[in-house]
């Protein structure tokens, strides 16, 4: 993943529903049956801890860069695993090299409505096992879940070329859907989901005004919730976009991505680095949010999108909030203030654009009631700043100029 993927902006918002049901055992099945050593046992291949065999070859895919016969490979494979799961596969070719690899499962009512769950396969050094074999491996362990069932609404398994180098993949499929007049519900895109060092099981939900993204954003967060997944939801509006979701986003598709927090202090540090390897995964965190990404898909095929009841709105009363620091832009001194409903043990951190924490504001537990915090710091140089405030399960991050 690009590395303006830690540089994200957070909104306030509050997830409700308008009714509360009880647990779909269908869909409970389906998460139960998310296997840990299927899934492990994909990442070990297409991070090359383990060979295959291709064509009565045994082959080793050890880096799935641009142009590296990794990546060629991994796509085979890739396409055998789906065909294995009876999905209708096709390699779509773009560009000069670029190969997306496409599996679809076609609905039975209404086989014309679309759900995507896509993550990218091209890496950039050796391994690349959470970036991003990772995503890839949930989807070929959902695909094999899903292979017995049926539902109302196609589902496509799509793992995108040529991510790391332009997100060319994803906006080759995007941009002909829309030119076609596709009818994408919903896209959900995996990008990096298993690492958690410090074990707190967050993980990000994308947010976005565009086509039913937030209800999207809302309808994960719902299942999780619904089936006990052991997952705490962090809604973030990403200030730069650069994973396979945007390229839906640009031709006006509901879209979103979740997966690990990718900004603060729990960002995975071997990213784009040869010791980005299975050895590093924290397993319980992949497993869960493996598990919600099968969930996620088998419900959105059955129920569809427009019948969810999630709603989502950024000025409801909640438990905290975190108000935009006054002045801003500042120099040298700013205030930050926020609001606490309940006690609550709370951290306050400034981080520079590259997830570097500079500053620890607050690291307490508080009581209900309004604060104000000074921030001063003469020795920092122009820039945009980020500020986050951590209360038990919950994050809101804003973003600050400094000028001098």
């Amino acid at each position: 993943m690009k590395l303006i993927k830690v540089l994200f902006q957070f909104s306030f918002l509050i997830i409700f529903s308008t009714q509360i049901s009880a647990q779909d055992p269908l869909i409970g099945g389906i998460i139960d049956r998310v296997n840990l050593d299927s899934l492990v046992k994909h990442v070990r291949i297409l991070s090359g801890e383990d060979s295959l065999h291709l064509s009565d070859t045994t082959v080793l895919i050890k880096n799935r860069s641009y142009g590296n016969t990794g990546n060629i490979l991994a796509a085979d494979y890739l396409e055998n695993k789906l065909k294995k799961y009876g999905a209708e596969t096709q390699i779509v070719e773009f560009r000069e090299n670029g190969q997306n690899v496409i599996g679809v499962k076609p609905g039975t009512l209404y086989p014309d409505e679309y759900y995507i769950i896509c993550a990218h396969y091209d890496g950039v050094v050796d391994y690349g096992a959470d970036d991003n074999a990772s995503g890839c491996a949930a989807i070929l362990e959902t695909a094999r879940i899903l292979e017995p069932y049926q539902f109302d609404r196609t589902i496509v398994y799509a793992f995108w070329d040529e991510e790391e180098i332009g997100l060319y993949g994803s906006e080759d499929y995007a941009s002909g859907a829309s030119e076609n007049s596709i009818n994408i519900k919903a896209v959900v895109n995996l990008d990096m989901i298993a690492w958690d060092e410090d074990n707190d099981r967050l993980y990000d939900i994308y947010l976005k005004e565009i086509g039913n993204t937030n209800s999207l954003a809302a309808f994960i967060d719902e299942t999780a919730k619904e089936f006990d997944l052991e997952l705490k939801p962090n809604f973030i509006v990403p200030e730069l976009e650069s994973s396979e979701h945007a390229s839906f986003w640009k031709y006006g598709f509901t879209a979103t991505l979740f997966g690990e927090t990718f900004y603060g202090d729990d960002f995975n540090p071997y990213w784009h680095k040869p010791e980005d390897r299975i050895g590093e995964f924290n397993l319980g965190y992949f497993h869960e949010l493996s598990r919600l990404a099968a969930g996620v898909i088998a419900k959105l095929a059955t129920i569809g999108l427009n019948t969810a009841t999630s709603v989502i709105e950024n000025k409801l009363e909640t438990n905290y909030i975190l108000n935009q620091n006054y002045p801003n832009p500042f120099n040298p001194s700013t205030t930050i203030s926020y609001i606490l409903a309940e006690t609550t043990q709370v951290s306050l951190k400034v981080y520079d654009v590259l997830g570097k924490e500079v500053a620890m504001l607050v690291d307490e537990e508080k009581v209900s009631g309004q604060y104000e915090v000074n921030f001063t710091d003469t020795n920092l140089s122009s820039g945009i700043y980020y500020y986050t405030l951590k209360t038990d399960g919950n994050v809101l991050t804003r973003k600050m100029l400094l000028i001098k």
